[in-house]
């Protein structure tokens, strides 16, 4: 019995002995394989994350969840998978001093890369430290490598988060820095050195904002997701210095010469070379595009473009894509300064989409028309207007001359046909009138129809008939203006004139 107290005693001594130890010790202590304690069986069964690296940790006075992997990792965020690996936890913010929980000490960072997802036009990468080849869909690039883009050309590269950056004409754009933090937070660290680049990207949860910073020269732009998850920014490089910044989805925080400003959606904020970002303006409207009008197939390759003026725009810019998105560039005119681009170059055959982008005094660009479909059915250029000509038929003749004017003397049931023609574009219709009154439009069997004078010349006189001829490109022809006269006392004979001048 005596035996039995002794024990008891001796057992009591050792508990309180390591509860002292436990209080008093500075720091979490890891023991041997051999010593490693077990409350639940459960607690080994979820495996960790490959390549995570996992440890015993000893709860000490103070100690949460968030706390722990605050201290090892970090950052509190993995808390819930630290949480997953001690499932016997009911609640993760109230833990026993001296218990065992096995966390995370370390994470490695995974590989990143972006892909070459779309081309258009002649594209470069820049592969480090001094490799540059033609730029083809499936490259990766990784941190250092590049991406160079010519005139009328575009790439569009996509991260494994379904980020993606769009590369616009005349462009040279860097990767610096493209990694994963332990978080799982995606970073890609883009310097725009010439030309503009536009970043859209999609997150699952507020907390992972500001995952790509956008670099340009001085400034830097850090594009932040809208409660819809989904942030649209683009930068450019301006061509005298500097940087613009537009917001399109979500928001940004724009800094330069150790300012720096919030810019909201439908905002930006331009950057001059030396100075601070200016305060946000909002951004232009999109312009309404009015022709060539949707799905239309057009029979030249030179195009009349038109569209609606933009209060505040300063000038425009048309894009001409191989996709709706706009991704896939063809064709990029900046700088005009009215609602109409008469292209006299042949546009490339086949379908496409065209849009126009306001932009103000700023040099910020406002939100992009949503793009149009069309057809270029030929490639031929149309750069002449239409011709029409009138012939008489009955009883008629023409009149000699008058300078440039045209004069035809009619008998009784005599009259004009017309002719018209366009070589390339065909013509659309024809417009007349008489003696000066309203414009009467003709589109289809014009060269059936005899224009004869009204009743009020009947008795004598003379009345005037205008022509004009309209092609599918919206090309107008000289106009004609013919007098006519009736006479009533003897028929003339037909002499049909005004014949339309040979291709």
């Amino acid at each position: 019995m005596g035996e039995l107290l002794r024990s008891v005693a001796l057992g009591r001594c050792w508990l309180v002995a390591n509860l002292i130890v436990a209080f008093l010790a500075p720091s979490a202590w890891t023991p041997s394989a051999e010593a490693q304690p077990v409350e639940d069986p459960a607690v080994l069964a979820p495996a960790p994350r490959e390549g995570d690296v996992v440890i015993w940790y000893r709860v000490q006075q103070g100690d949460t969840l968030e706390r722990i992997t605050e201290n090892l990792l970090g950052t509190h965020r993995l808390w819930e998978e630290n949480h997953r690996l001690n499932p016997f936890l009911s609640d993760p913010n109230r833990l026993r001093i001296g218990q065992w929980l096995r966390v995370i000490e370390s994470r490695p960072n995974a590989e990143r890369f972006a892909e070459v997802r779309d081309l258009s036009g002649e594209v470069q990468a820049l592969l480090f430290p001094s490799n540059t080849k033609e730029a083809e869909l499936g490259d990766r690039l990784e941190e250092r490598d590049g991406v160079q883009t010519a005139q009328s050309s575009s790439t569009q590269l996509l991260f494994d988060d379904e980020s993606s950056l769009e590369i616009g004409e005349s462009s040279l754009v860097f990767l610096e820095v493209v990694d994963e933090t332990l978080t799982g937070i995606r970073r890609e660290m883009i310097e725009i050195r010439r030309g503009q680049a536009e970043v859209s990207t999609r997150s699952r949860s507020s907390r992972q904002n500001r995952e790509i910073e956008i670099r340009i020269g001085g400034a830097k732009a850090r594009p932040e997701v809208g409660p819809d998850g989904r942030a649209q920014t683009r930068a450019r490089r301006a061509e005298g210095g500097g940087a613009q910044v537009m917001v399109y989805t979500g928001a940004s925080v724009v800094e330069a010469a150790g300012e720096s400003v919030d810019v909201p959606e439908g905002m930006g904020s331009s950057v001059p070379e030396t100075g601070p970002p200016s305060p946000p303006e909002k951004l232009l409207s999109a312009p309404r595009l009015e022709a060539p009008g949707s799905g239309a197939v057009l029979p030249y390759a030179n195009p009349d473009f038109q569209w609606s003026a933009v209060d505040g725009a300063q000038s425009y810019t048309l894009e001409l894509c191989a996709d709706p998105s706009c991704v896939q560039l063809l064709l990029r005119r900046a700088g005009l300064e009215t609602p109409r681009w008469d292209s006299a170059e042949a546009l490339p055959q086949g379908a496409a989409h065209w849009r126009v982008t306001a932009v103000s005094d700023s040099g910020l660009d406002g939100y992009p028309a949503r793009a149009r479909p069309l057809t270029v059915d030929s490639p031929d250029v149309d750069l002449e207007a239409p011709v029409v000509v009138a012939r008489v038929v009955g009883a008629g003749r023409v009149l000699p001359a008058e300078g440039a004017s045209k004069s035809a003397l009619l008998g009784p049931g005599g009259g004009l046909t017309l002719a018209a023609k366009d070589d390339v574009s065909k013509v659309q219709e024809i417009r007349y009138r008489w003696n000066q009154g309203v414009w009467v439009t003709l589109t289809t069997e014009w060269e059936s129809q005899i224009f004869r004078p009204q009743a009020s010349a009947a008795g004598g006189g003379s009345q005037s008939l205008e022509l004009l001829a309209v092609d599918h490109r919206g090309r107008i022809s000289e106009p004609v203006v013919l007098e006519l006269q009736v006479d009533t006392q003897e028929p003339p004979a037909p002499t049909p004139r005004w014949t339309l001048p040979e291709s």
